[in-house]
C-alpha cells in the first residue's frame, strides 16, 4: 500500500488537478452508465476524491465491469470511492462521506 501512497504523493505534486479535463474512452462510455460518470465528477469536483484517486477507481470499476453479470451503478462507483479513500488514508467531506457510508452499508444509492 506503500508504493501506491508514494506513487499518488508524487504525482500530485507534478500535476495541477484544475487543468484536468478526462476525456473517456470508448470502452469506458460503453461499460459505465452516465449516473456512474457523473457521481465520478461529482467527487472530484467537491474534492472528495482527487484526480488520481478517480483512475484507480475507474481502472477498478472497468475491471468489475469485465466480470460482472449485471450493468454497474452508482453504488458500486461509491463502494470503490470508500475503499480508494480508506487506502490512502484520505479524509471525506463529512456529508459526502456520510452518503458513501450509507451505499455501503444498505446498498443505497443516495447521492445524486
Amino acid at each position: 500500500m506503500n508504493v501506491l501512497q508514494e506513487r499518488s504523493r508524487s504525482l500530485h505534486r507534478n500535476f495541477r488537478e484544475e487543468q484536468a479535463m478526462r476525456v473517456y474512452l470508448p470502452e469506458e462510455l460503453a461499460a459505465l452508465p452516465p449516473e456512474a460518470l457523473g457521481l465520478l465528477h461529482f467527487l472530484v469536483q467537491n474534492g472528495a476524491l482527487s484526480v488520481e484517486q478517480r483512475e484507480f477507481v475507474l481502472l477498478a470499476l472497468m475491471h468489475l465491469a469485465d466480470k460482472a453479470d449485471e450493468p454497474l451503478t452508482g453504488a458500486h462507483v461509491k463502494v470503490l470511492s470508500l475503499l480508494v479513500l480508506w487506502a490512502d488514508k484520505s479524509e471525506l467531506p463529512m456529508l459526502i462521506s456520510d452518503d458513501l457510508v450509507n451505499a455501503l452499508l444498505h446498498g443505497q444509492a443516495v447521492m445524486n
